[in-house]
């Protein structure tokens, strides 16, 4: 059972590559449609799962090709980005990085560990939510956040 598992059976390419893009959009489009209309519905502790970020962290810990758990983390960004009332590009900046991480910390530390893998998903999603708030609070906070910190790097890059 289990994330990663129903993840490696996506991820097994012996099908050939149509099925397994077939399967993996297919995947990707049932997560995004449960967590937009029935996981909205269902809060613990006041939050609502977020099965996108989940998949995104699951599929780039077996995928061990940089590009395709990239492109796969910021596709999956732009859907939640598409579904939210937040700064467009955020979800799928966020998600892209997050896909890099997951990809390296899966290459190094995680194949066949299984509740190593559980965990990193608990605290990758922990990682993802915390950066998504500070960002959104920052971009509603008039930007200083986010703006004043690229507009120093970059005056001190001219000087």
């Amino acid at each position: 059972g289990g994330c990663v598992c129903t993840v490696t059976f996506i991820v097994d390419r012996r099908e050939g590559v149509d099925m397994w893009y077939l399967k993996l959009g297919i995947t990707v489009f049932l997560a995004f449609i449960a967590q937009t209309t029935l996981f909205q519905n269902f809060e613990l502790f006041s939050m609502i799962p977020n099965l996108l970020v989940v998949l995104v962290i699951c599929f780039s810990l077996v995928e061990n090709r940089i590009l395709v758990s990239s492109v796969f983390g910021l596709i999956c960004g732009i859907l939640l980005d598409v579904a939210s009332s937040g700064v467009f590009g955020v979800s799928g900046l966020l998600c892209m990085l997050l896909a890099l991480l997951c990809t390296f910390a899966g290459e190094k530390f995680f194949k066949g560990k299984f509740w190593v893998s559980m965990l990193f998903v608990l605290l990758a999603g922990i990682l993802y939510e915390i950066v998504y708030y500070v960002l959104m609070l920052g971009m509603w906070q008039g930007g200083y956040l986010v703006v004043m910190p690229l507009l120093y790097a970059q005056a001190m890059a001219g000087s």
